[in-house]
């Protein structure tokens, strides 16, 4: 016998177990009961019987009566129905107080059940929400996985145009496994004598946002700012600091949140004379995307 196993089997339906133990527990001490008041019932009409039939019989003369005979008979049968009476009496205070532990013990038995239940519906209720949690994670998992990531790539700078001014071409590229939706670019140019503050860099409201998306794992060009024939010059001769900057906002085609997402970036161009060419670096802000953005999309 597998002791384990019928323990276990024991636990599981403990509650079931002890109502049926207390209702056999009933049974068998009604059983008892009925078996003890018919004992003595009987009991006590024998003994009235004995004792009225004595009673009918000389010590001195033997005689025979036949009505006294009768009349201990049906006093017997009398005191049997008195006794039975009486007995009945003292059985039902005995009852009294055994129902009344019964049905404390059968409320206890409810509690416990009722305890059992609201266990079994709270736990219910975690495994509901664990599985919730863990499909929800799932999911973010699966759309961070497959989702775009647009991000700034690079800067190229064009020869000098007729005017003498320079046109800016941005390069995005996409780093994730779907396009880019809805896609927007916003870029613009600063100039300054010093190294710009967070605050320094905004965007005019003239400046349009060029509609472009990335496919999956490819680079684009966009077009950005045009540096003008003086600023251009006051560069290559270290005159001012010019600063390019600008956004990539877009929906990704597997999330279904409202919000868009935003890769934003901002660069130093420098002329080198002696090799002549011109060189950026990013600055330390505005430079990041999604939550690491300086600030939120604009559309």
């Amino acid at each position: 016998m597998d002791w384990g196993k019928l323990k276990a089997r024991f636990v599981e339906n403990k509650t079931t177990v002890l109502c049926a133990a207390a209702a056999l527990l009933c049974i068998v001490i009604y059983l008892l009961y009925g078996h003890i008041h018919q004992s003595q019932l009987n009991e006590a009409s024998l003994n009235d019987k004995h004792a009225r039939l004595a009673n009918c019989f000389s010590t001195d003369i033997l005689s025979f009566d036949e009505n006294c005979i009768e009349q201990a008979i049906s006093s017997g049968f009398e005191t049997s129905d008195r006794a039975s009476t009486l007995i009945a009496q003292q059985d039902m205070a005995k009852w009294s107080a055994l129902m009344l532990v019964v049905t404390s013990v059968g409320v206890i038995f409810v509690a416990l059940t009722l305890n059992e239940t609201k266990n079994a519906s709270a736990a219910a209720i975690r495994a509901v929400s664990e599985a919730k949690s863990a499909n929800e994670g799932f999911q973010l998992s699966s759309e961070r996985e497959l989702r775009a990531y647009a991000h700034f790539l690079k800067l190229h700078i064009n020869p000098p145009g007729p005017g003498g001014g320079v046109e800016i071409d941005v390069h995005w590229k996409n780093y994730g496994k779907t396009p880019t939706k809805q896609g927007g670019v916003k870029c613009s140019i600063a100039v300054f004598n010093r190294e710009p503050t967070i605050n320094d860099i905004s965007f005019k409201n003239d400046v349009p946002l060029a509609l472009q998306d990335i496919p999956p794992n490819e680079e684009i060009k966009t077009k950005g700012p045009t540096l003008g024939f003086e600023d251009h010059f006051k560069l290559k001769h270290g005159l001012t600091r010019v600063f390019v900057y600008g956004f990539f906002e877009y929906f990704d085609a597997i999330s279904a949140s409202p919000n868009k997402h935003r890769s934003e970036f901002l660069c130093e161009v420098t002329y080198a004379d002696r090799d002549h060419k011109y060189l950026f670096s990013r600055l330390q802000f505005h430079n990041g995307w999604d939550e690491s953005s300086s600030r939120g999309p604009l559309t």
